[in-house]
């Protein structure tokens, strides 16, 4: 086995203040999607966790994507076998893509599962990145699925433009020529084509004037190049878990998450642990605060400092159905993510909790963002255990105080909206509590999950 491996933390470019452009709202990204498809000349990557198979988005983008294909477009769709499995276990979204071929035919791939097993990798082990790339030319990067339960979860989505855009082209093809070596794209379950001519959908989301004004808006943005006079600089960082933990050992299966973290180079945590050590306000949004030694260390350090610090978490599983009851910590997460939360609560850090409020639609915190001082990052990456020890990941460092500045007004009144602050009594309770021990050696095995 080797000591250590490698990973990519790309070189700077430059970045100006206007070329990212903030989605906060689900829809315009799931249209924009659509309409990014339409306007392919040459080339559609896709790299997504969780690909749903519903009738108002992820179906229609399906049929979008097979007329770019039809008209001489190469596309090119990775999902994770994980959420695939789970929310479309029948393969109706790969179906749609493949069957019949269209012109040139789609090259869909999904990633993990028993196919990895067979060749010694964990079942969990995988991609979760999440890239949406047209032409090489239209980028987006976003903490989202494709399906209709993102409408009601909290997150965003960014699109991008000027030199960063090569560079996540560049690491599309380094997921994607990692993943050929191990996979091979979906060619139906009997290996042939099975219908004659492919289902047609069309969204059934109710028409909304602002949206689709934003999609113009967006796409003349797009059209516009990137900034004159950039002031600030942006890089790609790629935590390429599937070359490393192969280049590792050639049966990943066997290798604990404490080993990983020992062995594996995530650049996403380097940037952030180098950026703790000198921040004095910090503000960290994710799905749960499981977090990695390295960054839950440089987050005590920083607030015994004095920094600020702000973790905007879950304290529970997301809520697959319109619950509206308030949310109450339980489950596998909270116990794994109390001790954590306990330990930086106690030297000052400040924890909101999300919760269901009167007057939002969410249900769910989903959001991926780090801001420290000027910079940003955002992508896939959830800065905590299992995005370092079980996936693919690629997030982008931004130094911009504007932008910074304006995510920091996007951060601060989602905690008003949806934030509800954590007492360290409750946590130090959890903690202790027999119950969340023993849950929380119960939940080491499906950690790839939280």
């Amino acid at each position: 086995m080797q000591a250590r491996a490698w990973a990519d933390a790309y070189p700077w470019v430059r970045f100006g203040e206007d070329d990212l452009w903030v989605i906060a709202d689900a829809r315009l990204e799931a249209d924009l999607h659509r309409e990014l498809a339409r306007r392919a000349e040459r080339t559609i990557d896709i790299v997504t966790y969780d690909q749903r198979a519903d009738d108002a988005v992820t179906l229609p983008l399906g049929t979008v994507l097979r007329d770019a294909a039809n008209r001489g477009v190469r596309v090119r769709f990775m999902v994770s076998w994980n959420s695939q499995v789970l929310f479309d276990y029948s393969n109706k979204f790969g179906k749609l893509l493949t069957d019949p071929p269209t012109r040139v035919p789609i090259e869909y791939m999904i990633i993990g599962g028993t196919r990895g097993e067979d060749q010694g990798w964990g079942l969990l082990d995988g991609i979760h990145e999440k890239f949406f790339i047209v032409d090489g030319r239209y980028a987006l990067t976003t903490g989202r699925g494709m399906g209709t339960n993102y409408l009601k979860w909290l997150d965003t989505a960014f699109a991008l433009r000027g030199p960063i855009v090569d560079h996540i082209a560049h690491c599309f093809e380094a997921i994607w020529r990692e993943a050929r070596l191990h996979y091979e794209p979906y060619r139906g379950y009997l290996g042939g084509s099975r219908r004659s001519s492919a289902p047609v959908y069309a969204s059934t989301l109710p028409r909304d004037a602002a949206v689709e004004r934003a999609v113009v808006e967006l796409l003349a943005w797009f059209d516009a190049g990137p900034s004159a006079a950039p002031k600030g600089r942006a890089r790609i960082l790629h935590h390429d878990f599937l070359r490393q933990i192969h280049a590792y050992t050639p049966t990943p299966v066997e290798t604990s998450p404490a080993e990983r973290l020992a062995h594996l180079r995530d650049p996403v945590v380097d940037a952030l642990v180098a950026r703790l050590a000198t921040a004095r306000s910090v503000r960290l949004a994710s799905v749960s605060a499981i977090l990695h030694p390295r960054v839950r260390e440089a987050l005590l350090a920083a607030a015994r400092r004095g920094a600020s610090i702000t973790l905007f978490v879950n304290t529970a599983a997301p809520r697959f159905d319109r619950s509206r009851t308030p949310i109450v910590p339980a489950g596998s997460v909270w116990a794994m993510e109390v001790g954590d939360l306990d330990d930086l609560l106690a030297v000052g850090a400040k924890v909101h909790a999300f919760q269901i409020r009167e007057g939002s639609p969410f249900l769910f915190l989903h959001r991926k963002l780090a801001i420290l001082d000027d910079v940003v990052i955002i992508g896939s990456h959830n800065m905590n255990i299992p995005s370092t020890a079980f996936f693919d990941e690629a997030s982008i460092e931004i130094e911009s105080p504007r932008i910074a500045a304006g995510l920091v007004a996007l951060f601060d009144a989602d905690l008003v909206r949806n934030g509800e602050p954590l007492e360290r009594a409750v946590t130090t309770r959890a903690r202790a509590h027999l119950g969340a021990r023993l849950l929380r050696w119960l939940s080491l095995p499906y950690l790839g999950y939280m």
